[in-house]
């Protein structure tokens, strides 16, 4: 009986369900206790950085893993700071800013924050609901109040990218859910052509050598997004800038270092030894 009601304890701590809005959610005690922890240490020991690098750096060192929100049959709100990728980088960090800006401190004002930030219209209703590709996450997250494009009107970011996504619907084998759901698939193919076809100005990768032109543009804490040429994406990585001795650095959850980094070196190095990296686009989440 002890063995038995462990488990029960065990499949609690890990699903659960808001009552107001019947979300169900995926997480550990672990990763709930920690990220009222650290809301609660922001406003106990304060921060001279802006408030997504100090948060950003909370999460050093934590493995990268990939697919972690492709978990079970349907779609869930996947709570998951023990393993990050790029995207739920970025996305924790950018949960717990808002969270502090609006003065949010409990676990389920946590998650509504997250279930925003991840789904369309901030709504789940199945695996088509998520955004998944970033130009998508940019611009419903601004249609949302919760974020900003910095490159709108400026004159460095000379260069356009014109969206044309297909990845997933020309791979849906490299997707769960996608290859063996018509549906879904067709849901996403929707979605791909309505808004291929957009275009967005970017900062080119070679402007990014002489850090004097760019440091009014380009604050500590803002969310970098690299632009691709990969046929089919728009997006390869995304991370969080750090100034650091006057040089542009990337923070992100690294594929290659297999954890999350502060990269030794500057973006624009880092940029120059990927061939397929354009430029980048770059988002503040609004109030920092």
């Amino acid at each position: 009986m002890k063995f038995v009601c462990s488990l029960i304890f065990i499949w609690l701590s890990s699903l659960t369900i808001f009552a107001n809005d019947k979300v169900l959610i995926d997480y550990s005690v672990a990763d709930s206790l920690k990220v009222v922890n650290l809301l609660e240490a922001v406003k106990s020991i304060g921060s001279d950085e802006p408030l997504p690098v100090f948060f950003g750096k909370q999460f050093l060192g934590v493995p990268y893993v990939s697919s972690t929100l492709e978990i079970g049959d349907y779609e869930r709100l996947v709570v998951n700071l023990h393993q990050l990728d790029c995207t739920t980088f970025v996305e924790n960090v950018t949960a717990l800013s808002i969270c502090v800006r609006e003065n949010y401190s409990s676990f389920s004002d946590y998650c509504k924050i997250l279930k925003k930030l991840r789904y369309w219209g901030g709504e789940i209703k199945n695996y088509t609901s998520r955004l998944h590709y970033f130009s998508w996450w940019g611009l419903d997250n601004q249609k949302k109040g919760f974020i900003t494009e910095v490159s709108c009107g400026d004159s460095m970011f000379s260069a356009t990218q014109v969206l044309s996504v297909d990845y997933m619907t020309k791979n849906p084998h490299l997707y769960k859910h996608l290859s063996s759901n018509a549906f879904y698939r067709d849901s996403i193919r929707n979605y791909e052509n309505l808004y291929n076809g957009l275009k967005f100005s970017f900062l080119p990768k070679n402007r990014l050598k002489n850090s004097k032109d760019i440091i009014s543009k380009i604050r500590s804490g803002d969310i970098i997004a690299i632009v691709t040429n990969k046929k089919g994406l728009d997006i390869s990585h995304v991370g969080i800038a750090i100034w650091i001795k006057g040089k542009l650095h990337l923070m992100h959850a690294s594929s290659l270092k297999k954890k999350v980094i502060i990269d030794d070196l500057t973006l624009h190095d880092y940029s120059m030894k990927q061939k397929s990296n354009l430029g980048i686009r770059v988002f503040r989440i609004v109030g920092f």
